[in-house]
């Protein structure tokens, strides 16, 4: 009604406007002009002085200019005040009055939950719900799919627009879903029939929907199955496969770590190298601290026990000398530390 009279005064005063909207927290007077479909102006708000007054009175106090100017844009005062607290929200901040005059959560909507047994949401659920158009017609339709849903379930469906249509080519994929976390799951990363065929059609044997939902999360495809196969390490299963993805093993690092000297590896191997952090640079400075290290056991040992070219320094000045590797780990495993540090201290 009031954009229509906006309307008509621009018509007859040649684009020319002023208006006002009176509110509980004061008046908001506007002037400007309408060209066409667009529009430019001003506004003044002016405060109610018995606004304040009124507030501090049902529990309000200290509002500030910011607060008051906001209480007149979404139409909170006392008004609104009141029929929260006969709805049983006698204890909202003004924080929590502004979202649910801005989404309009009232006694209507609140009837509308309880019809669908939802009795006594705080209002943070209420306002999220009709800031995703939850509605009872929602709430019925989404039980009906027989999952064991909360609020934030529902809330998730409306998010990830999941509806009865998605529910039904997900379990039309060849899956079991047993709760609504898989449905989620599945629409959040996209897994569809066409990538669900493609996944069964790489030879990985027989995969679940954790398999799926950890193919889709790391990226593992076709090409990804034909470049773990080619890395010479033997026929490569799923976890094999998944696990080179993780840890970004590539035909590269699979050169450069057989370049190593650290005798014939396999994935496994591979993979710890890569975990660890066992690289090239480190094994020439253990080599150039008089520890060549040349099987893969040794080097690993070292680097996870944490062998530094520091602590080989450590330990020559506290006197251990012509350590082999054995016992060095053996110190390092066992706790010396502390009779290298009293030694130096000698």
């Amino acid at each position: 009604e009031l954009v229509r009279e906006i309307l008509a005064q621009a018509e007859r005063n040649g684009g020319v406007v002023s208006y006002e909207i009176q509110r509980e927290a004061g008046t908001l007077a506007f002037e400007g002009n309408i060209r066409g479909d667009s529009g430019s102006g001003t506004f003044q708000f002016t405060p109610r002085p018995a606004f304040m007054t009124e507030m501090s009175n049902l529990g309000y106090t200290g509002l500030d200019e910011d607060e008051v100017f906001a209480a007149a844009v979404h139409d909170v005062g006392p008004r609104f005040v009141q029929e929260m607290n006969r709805l049983g929200f006698q204890d909202l901040d003004f924080d929590e009055l502004l979202p649910a005059a801005i989404f309009d959560v009232n006694a209507d909507f609140i009837a509308e939950m309880r019809t669908v047994g939802l009795d006594d949401l705080p209002m943070e659920k209420l306002v999220s719900f009709r800031l995703f158009e939850v509605d009872a017609d929602f709430v019925r339709a989404a039980r009906d799919l027989g999952f064991d849903l909360d609020e934030d379930d529902l809330v998730a469906m409306k998010i990830h627009d999941i509806d009865t249509q998605v529910v039904q080519e997900l379990s039309g994929l060849g899956f079991p879903i047993e709760d609504f976390d898989d449905v989620l799951a599945f629409q959040i990363h996209e897994i569809d029939a066409e990538f669900v065929e493609e996944a069964m059609s790489l030879g990985l044997g027989e995969l679940d929907a954790g398999d799926l939902l950890a193919m889709r999360i790391h990226e593992v495809d076709a090409e990804t199955v034909r470049e773990a196969q080619a890395l010479g390490l033997g026929d490569l299963d799923f976890d094999a496969i998944l696990a080179m993805t993780i840890h970004e093993i590539d035909p590269a690092y699979v050169r450069e770590v057989r370049s190593m000297g650290l005798g014939n590896l396999d994935f496994d191997d591979v993979v710890a190298l890569r975990i660890h952090g066992l690289t090239r640079e480190y094994l020439q400075s253990m080599t150039d601290a008089g520890f060549a290290l040349e099987s893969f056991d040794d080097a690993l040992a070292f680097r996870i026990h944490g062998v530094t070219v520091e602590y080989l320094e450590e330990l020559k000045e506290a006197g251990f000398e012509d350590l082999d590797v054995e016992e060095v780990i053996k110190i390092k495993i066992f706790g010396l530390d502390e009779i290298i540090r009293k030694r130096m201290v000698r």
